[in-house]
Formats: structure tokens, C-alpha cells, sequence
């Protein structure tokens, strides 16, 4: 069952599903192809064209690098214990490692992972990493056993996107298997907002996305990948979002060296004037902490749940992802000097808080 998570005016669904049983001219390039046709039906405006989009080289040339993901998770009842189906996603592979980036949510308590090609071949995979809630992230690292047959992506650079821009969608709506859509790029730097996290700065798109796109690609007109579908707006219609790829890079880098993710043990959200006026803060930017885990760094250092974060060793930060920038440039085993407000509805005091970074 897809899980629901309601934000202040919008409703976001996580995009993962429970399991079910399961002409245009054409160029060398694997872009997408558009052709423009004079309409012919009976009544039609004279001159009146259409266009039509022929996106099925972009198709072959990725077919090869988007897989589907199944997980079970083991479930107890009265009697006795099972390992039963959970639900399904997509995942793209990355590298000839056998590396696969697909959602958080998708693999979520799994018990075991399997990925499925377009060779219909089912292959075992472990979950090797996780960026999820508590990094106001939502992305997941798989490593195949045997990643033979299948092919790394093209990466491409999310940073470069404009409004506008033609995209394809790609990935295992409803279970039923791997189905195309295209669209543009609606919007960038959103963030959406669920009960339990946020993510900033994703893409927005129109193409169409469902239940089972969680984890699979979003690609540019190149085929190449450029954002991971995550959430749809679950109250509209044609309103979905991206991970930018540019935002997974790191988190990528990080697990496929096994050197650990810099991590500090707390959610962070950037605030905004809106914010600032909805809570009675005192200042309008900076990283709000918004959950605080047992027995991290954050916890050992004091640190608690809604302190703001206004600096890092002296330099100024007025984001969320200023914070994280700062910690992962300072890196595993580092103390970084955290400039804090602990009582950002009624004093602009400073507390200044060590921080000694941990590996996640």
C-alpha cells in the first residue's frame, strides 16, 4: 500500500507499490525525436499542427540500465513467520559494479532485495546504503551480485535544467512493469513536505509518474539521468518530484568508497520567512533542527529540537543544505564549531556546541 504523507496544502504520496501479481523520423541519437503533422480530422482549422514526440531510441538506449526492485520483509503473526512479498519500485544502475540508486522508501525494512532487468532476470541484491528521513533525503544504494548483462546510466547534470526542458520518466508503474512517460520540467527548487521529513530543492515534472516510478529514472532529452522519481501529489494531478541527481552524487561517492557518509545524527530544515512567521521565530534563515537521533553526535553534544544552526566554525549559513555542505567538506572525524540559537522564539543569544562528525 502506498504510504500517504499529508503536508501543509499538499499531499504527497510516496510512490512505491504493493506488490501485484504481475512513426515518427528517428536519428542515431537516442534524444527525443519530435516531428510536426498537419491534423487531418474531418473539421480540424486548416494549418492546425500537432506534435508528436517519438522517444523510442531514448528507450533502447536505457533499457539495459533500469531495473525493477521487489523487497520482502519478514512478517510474525500468531502462528508462525513468514517472508512475504512488501512492494515493488524502480532502481537505475550506475556503474559496472552492479551499484543500483533507487528510493529510500522502496527498500524500507526489507528482509531481502530482488532487482529484476529487461532480460526478465531476477538478481539478488543487499542494500549497502540509506539517505533517508532523518537526512531529509530519500535515496538508497543496492549492490547486485550479478550485475552482468545490465549497463550504467549516463549521468547528467541537474544543475543545468531550466523550466521547460523535455524530460522522460521511466519505471514500474503499478507493478505491472516497466511503462514510458514524457513531459517537461515544471519546476525546480521545490521542496515538499511529508509528516516525517522534507526534501528541498527537487525537480518538478509533469510526466506522468505512479505508484511503482519510486526510485526510477528522470531523464533529459540525452538519456541521461537527472533526477530520481520520489513523490506525487497525491491531491493534483501532473504534479511530480524529483531527486536531482547532482543532490545523490555525493551520497553515491560516499558508499561506493565504503568510507562512510559525514553525518552528525540530526534532521535539518531550512528556515524561510514563512516558517519564521508560522512558529514566532526571531530570525528568518538559517537550519532548524528537527529531530535529534539517540546516541549521535548531535545527542552527546546537546544539541535538541529546534535550536537553529546560524554558523559553522564562523561562516554564516542560512540553509539546510549550507549545514550539510559544511559538514561533508569537513568529513568523518572532524569537530566542526556549530553556532546555535536555543531559544529561537524569544532571545538571538549564540551558543557555540562542538560537534564531532560520525560516519553514517
Amino acid at each position: 500500500m502506498a504510504l500517504r504523507l499529508v503536508a501543509p496544502s499538499l499531499a504527497l504520496l510516496l510512490i512505491a507499490v504493493s506488490c501485484t501479481s504481475s512513426g515518427g523520423d528517428t536519428t542515431t541519437s537516442p534524444g527525443v525525436v519530435t516531428e510536426t503533422t498537419p491534423l487531418s480530422t474531418s473539421g480540424a482549422q486548416p494549418g492546425l499542427a500537432v506534435t508528436l514526440t517519438d522517444v523510442s531510441e531514448l528507450v533502447k538506449a536505457v533499457e539495459a540500465s533500469v531495473v525493477t526492485v521487489t523487497q520482502t520483509q519478514l512478517q510474525f503473526d500468531d502462528v508462525q513467520g513468514g517472508e512475504v512479498p512488501s512492494g515493488t519500485g524502480t532502481g537505475v544502475v550506475i556503474d559496472n559494479e552492479g551499484h543500483v540508486l533507487t528510493n529510500a522508501h522502496v527498500v524500507a525494512g526489507a528482509q531481502s532485495v530482488i532487482v529484476v532487468g529487461f532480460d526478465g532476470s531476477p538478481r539478488d541484491a543487499q542494500v549497502v546504503g540509506i539517505w533517508a528521513a532523518d537526512q531529509n533525503s530519500d535515496l538508497a544504494l543496492l549492490l547486485l551480485e550479478d550485475p552482468s548483462g545490465l549497463e550504467p546510466i549516463s549521468m547528467g547534470d541537474s544543475d543545468r535544467l531550466e523550466v521547460g526542458d523535455p524530460v522522460v520518466a521511466i519505471g514500474n508503474a503499478l507493478g505491472l512493469g516497466l511503462s514510458v512517460s514524457v513531459g517537461i520540467v515544471s519546476a525546480v527548487g521545490r521542496q515538499i513536505r511529508t509528516d516525517t521529513s522534507s526534501i528541498e530543492d527537487v525537480l518538478q515534472t509533469d510526466a506522468a509518474i505512479n505508484p511503482g516510478n519510486s526510485g526510477g529514472p528522470l531523464l533529459d532529452a540525452e538519456a541521461r539521468l537527472i533526477g530520481i522519481n520520489t513523490a506525487i501529489a497525491g491531491n493534483a494531478q501532473n504534479i511530480g518530484f524529483a531527486i536531482p541527481v547532482n543532490s545523490a552524487v555525493p551520497f553515491i561517492a560516499y558508499v561506493v568508497a565504503d568510507a562512510g557518509q559525514p553525518f552528525i545524527g540530526a534532521s535539518l530544515l531550512t528556515v524561510t520567512p514563512q516558517i519564521a512567521g508560522q512558529f514566532g521565530l526571531l530570525v528568518e534563515e538559517g537550519a532548524a533542527i528537527t529531530e535529534v537521533l539517540g546516541g549521535s553526535a548531535s545527542a552527546d553534544a546537546g544539541l535538541m529540537t529546534g535550536d537553529i544552526i546560524i554558523a559553522v566554525d564562523g561562516e554564516p549559513i542560512t540553509t539546510r543544505d549550507d549545514a550539510l555542505e559544511r559538514v561533508e567538506s569537513a568529513g568523518v572525524g572532524a569537530t566542526i564549531i556549530l553556532t546555535i540559537l536555543h531559544d529561537p522564539q524569544r532571545s538571538l543569544e549564540e551558543t557555540e556546541i562542538a560537534v564531532t562528525i560520525r560516519a553514517r
